[in-house]
């Protein structure tokens, strides 16, 4: 039963997974194309020798953007298509009496879903490398970064994916599930920019330039914030220059490869999440189908998320709009509470009952002392961040400034 549930999954997704792939197949090799078809048509051309060419010969954070977001929503309308029949009574009870296992279901469904992804990214991937090996010839560095490129990509479309089914296992309906599900997807950007508000605004320290010289002698600016946590950037890898530098290397290069993390970290979310969204598959009461707020913990992490970038842009508008530091904080203090009143005004709206409103009280106030405890963190000097100062041996030339 698992195998003809994966490859009715596959037969059902064989469109998207067709477009996918000739899309990929294309962005990848636009660059070695170009290459290709110059040294074809004017042997009398000379090209700087690459090591390899993934994308464009000059990739940029739009090509790069638009892909992840390709992958991205792609991944969240894949799990609103296979797994929508969960909101409607109709359609979960007939799936509930197939006489297979939810676990089986639900194991066949979620793993046609992944292959659909795993061989729209692989195989693309794998042709760009050959076409490679064939205009620039083999290396190990052509293969280390196909392979961190495929699994990184692959972590920007298995993470929403599983991310959008745990959120449709808990909700009631379709539309509820779609909306957390896009806002916790990008729940790990919201919170690494909220932190980046907030330093900005709280911890003094974190007001710093970088004066940083290149290999080839020429200068730029540079202002860095977090370090080692830019890998948090999900969605958003274009806001780290290596991860866009590294997609064409020449001979010359030094480690081109930007970190690992950001593929294992989220490929590790990634199984968490499907872990999660199995569970609460299997035990999921199918009388809920078609019900709004079915599950209010889901309301509650979502307006977190949705305050955790929003209360630090809101502080950071004001403290810029001639509001005191300490009135900056008092207005994130207070918007706290409405993001309290906005959970509580979604549960009474949804479940219409007084009593049903009272016993969801403790979720919102957890909520709301997360919230507080995110923004105490930063009011007490972030862990240290305040007094933070670049690494020595990164440091060029440095200077005061004053506000």
């Amino acid at each position: 039963m698992f195998f003809i549930t994966f490859l009715k999954t596959l037969r059902k997704n064989a469109a998207q997974g067709v477009l996918l792939t000739l899309f990929w197949f294309v962005s990848l090799n636009t660059g070695t194309a170009e290459r290709y078809f110059s040294l074809l048509w004017d042997n009398t051309v000379e090209y700087e020798p690459m090591l390899y060419c993934i994308g464009g010969r000059w990739p940029d954070v739009v090509y790069v953007g638009f892909s992840c977001l390709v992958f991205g929503l792609s991944a969240i309308m894949t799990a609103l298509g296979n797994f929508k029949f969960m909101h409607a009574k109709k359609t979960v009870n007939v799936y509930y009496s197939l006489g297979v296992k939810r676990s089986t279901l639900f194991a066949g469904t979620f793993a046609g879903c992944v292959a659909t992804f795993v061989y729209s990214i692989f195989i693309p991937f794998l042709l760009c490398a050959v076409f490679n090996c064939y205009l620039f010839g083999n290396s190990l560095a052509l293969w280390k970064a196909v392979a961190y490129y495929a699994f990184s990509f692959l972590a920007v479309s298995l993470y929403p994916l599983a991310m959008s089914v745990l959120c449709m296992t808990c909700s009631g309906t379709t539309v509820e599930g779609n909306i957390c599900g896009t806002v916790l997807t990008f729940a790990p950007t919201f919170l690494y920019y909220g932190v980046y508000m907030l330093s900005d605004l709280l911890l003094a320290g974190a007001n710093y330039d970088i004066y940083l010289q290149t290999m080839d002698g020429n200068d730029r600016i540079t202002a860095e914030f977090g370090g080692r946590f830019q890998f948090l950037d999900f969605l958003h890898p274009v806001t780290n220059d290596d991860f866009v530098d590294a997609l064409v290397a020449r001979p010359t290069d030094v480690s081109p490869l930007p970190s690992v993390m950001y593929p294992i970290f989220y490929l590790g979310l990634f199984v968490v999440l499907t872990l999660a969204a199995r569970y609460f598959f299997v035990r999921k009461k199918t009388e809920k189908a078609g019900f709004l707020g079915a599950d209010t913990r889901l309301l509650a992490v979502t307006v977190f998320a949705l305050a955790s970038i929003l209360i630090p842009f809101a502080s950071l508008i004001a403290y810029g709009n001639a509001f005191t530091l300490a009135g900056s904080v008092v207005i994130a203090i207070l918007l706290i509470g409405v993001a309290f009143g906005v959970y509580i005004g979604f549960v009474a709206v949804f479940l219409r009952s007084k009593q049903k409103v009272k016993d969801n009280l403790r979720k919102g106030y957890i909520m709301m002392a997360a919230l507080f405890v995110f923004l105490l963190i930063f009011i007490t000097g972030g862990f240290g961040y305040e007094t933070r100062i670049p690494d020595s041996e990164k440091v060029v030339r440095a200077g005061i400034s004053f506000s």
